[in-house]
């Protein structure tokens, strides 16, 4: 995925907006509260930057944000609609090609490693985790298997298509809380969205 979500880049909010209503942005939302002020930040698949706004909306200014994501024209449409006075690095790259110096505070991943089959999902967890302070937040949202029948066929077909239009290769969502687990962190916090189709966690590294 060289280009990450350029092909959709166009059409994917308001898309998500007709499939989920308000719900995948509520997922994203709701542990921002817990950002620090004055905090480090990376932000990892951020896509079109709305998510800059909700942050700005629990600090004005203060924050020191990284914001990286493999799609150009995902970044070209986050780094125009951003006018906010946080400080925002925008970097148009995939992460594992992405050298950072320092280590954050928190860590914010929406939606992003559904993208990947189980052993990338491993490789690119292990690096991010490295850039996390001890104590740090990892602000975690994506979807998962409710069990449901309902589920499996939106993600199937949710699979199919981005394949199709994006080269997504994965086709199953990898067990992300296996990899949590293997690098010490803790749960402090937990809500699901849709019917149980999406989760949203505060990891915190021990």
């Amino acid at each position: 995925m060289s280009n990450g979500y350029d092909n959709a880049s166009f059409f994917y909010d308001r898309l998500c907006a007709m499939v989920f209503g308000n719900q995948l942005q509520l997922a994203q939302v709701c542990f921002l509260h817990l950002i620090p002020a004055n905090a480090k930040v990376l932000i990892v698949g951020g896509g079109s930057g709305w998510v800059l706004h909700a942050i700005d909306s629990v600090h004005e200014n203060g924050l020191l944000i990284t914001y990286v994501d493999a799609s150009p024209k995902m970044i070209a449409k986050a780094r125009v609609g951003y006018a906010g006075r946080n400080l925002v690095d925008f970097i148009p790259e995939n992460i594992m090609d992405v050298e950072i110096a320092g280590k954050y505070d928190v860590i914010i991943t929406p939606f992003f490693f559904d993208n990947f089959k189980e052993k990338e999902a491993e490789e690119i967890l292990s690096q991010i985790n490295n850039r996390l302070h001890k104590g740090g937040l990892w602000l975690y949202t994506d979807f998962r298997n409710s069990g449901m029948i309902v589920h499996k066929l939106l993600l199937k077909s949710m699979y199919m298509f981005f394949s199709i239009i994006c080269g997504v290769s994965a086709k199953s969502l990898p067990d992300v809380d296996k990899q949590f687990g293997k690098y010490n962190y803790s749960l402090k916090d937990k809500r699901v969205f849709v019917k149980g189709f999406v989760e949203s966690k505060v990891w915190v590294k021990e």
